[in-house]
């Protein structure tokens, strides 16, 4: 037979041997804590009631921190000449918060306004004009020309109305933009 063989059958025997003792000699040192007379553990009992309410003071330490930021800004390029309202402050529905320097849009506004009146008054008197030659051409005393020159005049006056009009719209509409509100 091999006699790295029986070596390590005698290395298995010995370890199998070595388990079992230290086994038994575990069992047999194991003592039992347990006592043989149980003594009831002493219980204290609470009566429940029910209450209506319950109120209770808590302090605690910690940052505040807002559940929602906003961003404050103008859709219109401007310099801003006013801040009403500051960080933290409460503020109400209406209420200015930034506004912007206004004077040129004003300046802008009063120009279109006044563009505006001056093209109406001559719109209207185009067309009173070419309502005067539209009965002249009937007794023959003004032209086709004529009547057509006053005609498309007072169309053409009327577009500009139209303009100066979406010009002064413009204008109002930048000078409310100018201000900013909750």
């Amino acid at each position: 037979m091999n006699p790295n063989l029986i070596k390590s059958l005698w290395a298995v025997a010995l370890a199998i041997g070595l388990s079992l003792g230290g086994t038994a000699l575990i069992k047999a040192n194991k003592v039992t804590t347990t006592s043989v007379e149980r003594t009831p553990m002493p219980v204290s009992a609470t009566v429940y009631s029910q209450q209506p309410t319950f109120t209770r003071n808590a302090n605690y330490l910690g940052v505040i921190k807002a559940g929602s930021d906003s961003v404050l800004g103008f859709e219109v390029a401007g310099v801003l000449t006013g801040l009403p309202a500051t960080e933290g402050m409460r503020v109400s529905p209406g209420d200015v918060l930034a506004q912007l320097g206004t004077d040129r849009r004003q300046a802008r506004l009063d120009a279109a306004t006044a563009t505006y009146i001056r093209v109406s008054a001559e719109r209207a008197h185009a067309e009173a004009r070419a309502e005067r030659i539209a009965l002249l051409v009937e007794d023959g005393s003004a032209s086709e020309q004529d009547y057509d020159d006053a005609r498309f005049s007072a169309q053409a006056l009327a577009a500009a109305e139209s303009t100066a009009a979406a010009q002064r719209q413009s204008a109002q509409l930048e000078l409310d933009k100018s201000s900013k509100h909750y």
